[in-house]
């Protein structure tokens, strides 16, 4: 029976070739665009997964809000590790991280800087499961000086894996001797590391801090333990040790504090919800983001509806066709049931067959799928059976749901009035017809308003004023290893191709420390949080810095010493009316005046808002960077120049540089890549919307043939016989852009709601996806029934 299936299954196809063809292309397409979303949403829901006891590992942060004052994070004290493992018995294990930026790192003479360095606890790997190549994780970390490396780092400085024993020496002092070799890091993981030290060997004096932050804290909690019940335990320590630490630094009473509204308190977040949910500015990476997936799953199915639409019109669309084929089956003794067995046959059988090339569709987009979001998407599912057969199932689940409809309709037929020519086409298969092409655009349209949205507010990041200069300057890391920056500065500029350059602790786009700054206390009580950059008087110049009001620094004043700067932030948060001239008394060295007002400065990706600021004088803390501006078209030469001047300054110190233009693109490459996957995506819907109209405007021409022959006797022009084929496809798409632009307006306005700075919802992108839409289709719709409109009447009248 199977077998007599196949040979009527594959006749049927090959005699249709056309429909067959259009029905596998389209869901082909279909199921292409569902499986790389699936392997995106796969790969953004499996992070962290991979360590053994995944569902009891959870990560400490705190929140609070002194005044005006908010802050929230993934960082702890210093002490909470060790306070968990000894008050809370719940607690299995208890570690401390801290990433160490810009390390140099030497052998022999192989001399790079790391920032993938962490300090931890003995026990982090009772906490993180890791595959060790050579060493003990017992022992691994147990001694200071010792150091853990991963096995790309080893093939780095050594050439080989069997490293056990030999020396790195860490910022040009210190020797820490391997001893243990490890497995990469996978990529679906929050944070990366390259070498791990022991955590002792960073022992500060203020370590038994409760208000010093910049660790991170994760705990093991024992199986059965509540989350909730230890979240609310975990807020007995403020009471504990907060509370006095407030006193003793701030002077700030606890209990006052929480009756006037404000609080301090710790979480604990699930280690596995961490990608997706935790976007703190003190993240170790990136993290991804859970309406991102949400988004995609609900494009995938969207996608493979349009598709199994399209298999669904056409099927019925040929009905009449298979009309007398299924009326002489009848007649001959074939069940309703044998029947729908065979159209459904029909159905899996075409459904395996775009399953075949959308494997090969998807074999050639993911590389370019992958680098236009900037995710390699499991490039070995085929050798994965579980994926292969989840795949395979949802290809010919997809078969069977397109197929039904057709199958039971087919079979439904009378086989009386079929074989008398008294077949109806019924008004009931055309509003079916109507109701899904109308379904179908309404996702294409909501697809083209997402993508034009998506572009506006790209084009609004690219040209919003930053309140800064970011092209053509170069920014030095490991700069407080020049050995006479003045010397060196002086040393650059001499060359025609350097304008300027600036020694800073931070440039816009990198994460900046923070002060707790204020006024006068008979003036205004409040504490208020503030970003913090210390720069030299070239500051403004390299970097283009507006000036509101005021002045900037002038190195040749010494009394510039006790002086800073203040955006325009912050000039709101303090609620300064005549900022010049204000005086700075808390969370500083010793008081401060404003002498200058700057522009905003958007350093920061636009989903957050623009933060207060004070720039001050560069004595008063610790530098590290040198950006330096040059004249456009010079990239080559600069690098060539600072490279020899930096060799001259600095003692076996590796080169390490970027271009400031790219760090700050790189703060929005989520928006890209989300611009550029909507734009793929309304682009192969339309295309699979368009295969479906192809496909139902060749079968309307073909039952119209001899209407149009009539018509054209009558004196119908070609124009006048393309109004009509279109007249009803048009309408429906119409009604597509009434259906789809208010569900469109809703969902993007709450995707913009992500930003605080974005682009207004227009209505030029509503008319343009309908006016898009419209042009598609009319184009499509006109290319297919041209011939016949163009043919000689006679012939059409010959027709049948």
């Amino acid at each position: 029976m199977i077998w007599n299936n196949l040979k009527i299954a594959i006749r049927n196809l090959w005699r249709d070739k056309v429909f067959s063809s259009i029905n596998i292309s389209g869901l082909a397409i279909g199921l292409a665009c569902c499986i790389i979303i699936f392997l995106f949403v796969n790969d953004e829901l499996s992070y962290d997964k991979h360590h053994k006891d995944f569902t009891q590992i959870y990560r400490i942060g705190m929140e609070g809000k002194l005044g005006d004052m908010e802050m929230k994070g993934p960082f702890t004290a210093n002490p909470m590790a060790p306070t968990l493992l000894n008050e809370f018995p719940e607690v299995e294990e208890a570690i401390r991280i801290r990433r160490s930026e810009n390390s140099v790192l030497q052998y022999q003479n192989k001399i790079f800087s790391e920032d993938r360095l962490f300090w931890v606890d003995s026990t982090f790997f009772n906490v993180f499961t890791v595959d060790f190549i050579y060493g003990n994780p017992n022992k691994a970390l147990s001694q200071s000086r010792q150091m853990v490396l991963t096995k790309s780092m080893a093939m780095k400085y050594f050439g080989n894996l069997e490293v056990i024993g030999k020396s790195l020496k860490l910022n040009q002092n210190i020797d820490y001797t391997i001893s243990a070799v490890i497995e990469d890091c996978p990529s679906n993981t929050h944070f990366h590391f390259d070498f791990l030290i022991p955590y002792y060997d960073h022992s500060t004096s203020n370590d038994n801090f409760w208000l010093n932050d910049g660790k991170y804290t994760y705990v093991k909690l024992k199986k059965g333990t509540k989350h909730s019940d230890f979240n609310e335990k975990l807020n007995t320590l403020v009471t504990k040790y907060v509370a006095p630490a407030l006193k003793q630094a701030m002077n700030i009473d606890y209990n006052s504090m929480i009756k006037e509204g404000n609080y301090y308190r710790f979480y604990s977040r699930p280690m596995k919800d961490i990608h997706l949910h935790s976007h703190s500015t003190l993240e170790l990476e990136n993290n991804g983001d859970s309406i991102n997936v949400t988004l995609f799953t609900i494009i995938a199915i969207l996608i493979l509806v349009i598709a199994c639409i399209n298999f669904t019109n056409l099927s019925t669309a040929k009905s009449s066709k298979r009309a007398k084929e299924i009326g002489v089956r009848k007649s001959l003794g074939s069940s309703k049931g044998r029947l729908i067995s065979q159209f459904l046959f029909e159905s899996v059988l075409l459904s395996l067959v775009a399953f075949t090339l959308a494997m090969i569709i998807v074999e050639f987009l993911l590389p370019i799928t992958s680098v236009l979001i900037g995710k390699d998407l499991f490039p070995d599912y085929l050798n994965n059976p579980q994926l292969f057969f989840l795949f395979l199932g949802i290809s010919v689940a997809t078969g069977l749901l397109s197929g039904a409809y057709a199958a039971f309709f087919l079979s439904s037929f009378n086989p009386a009035k079929v074989l008398k020519g008294e077949f109806s086409k019924g008004k009931n298969n055309l509003l079916l017809r109507k109701s899904l092409v109308i379904f179908q655009f309404s996702i294409a349209i909501f697809l083209f308003v997402a993508t034009f949205t998506a572009y506006k507010q790209m084009q609004f990041i690219q040209n919003k004023k930053l309140g800064f200069v970011k092209e053509n300057i170069m920014v030095l890391e490991n700069a407080d290893e020049i050995n006479d920056i003045r010397s060196f500065k002086e040393s650059i500029k001499s060359y025609p191709a350097i304008i300027n350059s600036t020694f800073a602790s931070a440039i816009p786009g990198e994460f900046l420390n923070g002060n707790i700054i204020g006024r006068k206390p008979d003036l205004d009580p409040n504490q208020y949080s503030f970003r913090r950059i210390s720069a030299d008087a070239d500051y403004h110049k390299t970097l283009q810095l507006k000036l509101v009001e005021g002045r900037f620094f002038n190195e040749d004043m010494a009394s510039d010493s006790t002086k800073i700067l203040i955006n325009e932030s912050g000039v709101k948060e303090l609620g300064l009316i005549n900022p010049i001239g204000e005086i700075i008394t808390r969370g500083v060295a010793y008081p401060l005046t404003i002498i200058g007002v700057v522009k905003d400065v958007h350093g920061d990706t636009f989903r957050n808002k623009i933060l207060p600021l004070i720039i001050l004088p560069n004595n008063l803390n610790f530098q590290s960077r040198l950006a330096i501006r040059y004249h456009a078209n010079n990239k080559n030469t600069i690098l060539n120049i600072i490279k020899k001047e930096w060799n001259k300054y600095t003692t076996n110190i590796p080169f390490e540089y970027y271009h400031l233009d790219n760090l700050i693109n790189d703060l929005h490459k989520q928006e890209y890549a989300t611009m550029r996957t909507f734009t793929i995506f309304a682009i192969l819907s339309i295309l699979i919307a368009i295969l479906g109209l192809i496909g139902l405007s060749s079968y309307a021409t073909e039952q119209r043939i001899k209407e149009i022959g009539i018509r054209k006797t009558l004196g119908s022009s070609v124009s006048g016989i393309l109004r009509m084929m279109n007249k009803d496809f048009l309408q429906w798409i119409l009604i597509s852009i009434l259906i789809a632009s208010p569900i469109a307006y809703y969902f993007m306005s709450k995707w913009l709601e992500n930003f605080v700075y974005r682009a207004s919802l227009d209505i030029w992108i509503f008319i343009v996806s309908g006016l898009l839409s419209l042009f598609i289709a009319s184009f499509t719709i006109s290319l297919q029934s041209l011939k016949t409109a163009c043919k000689n009447p006679i012939e059409s009248l010959r027709y049948e």
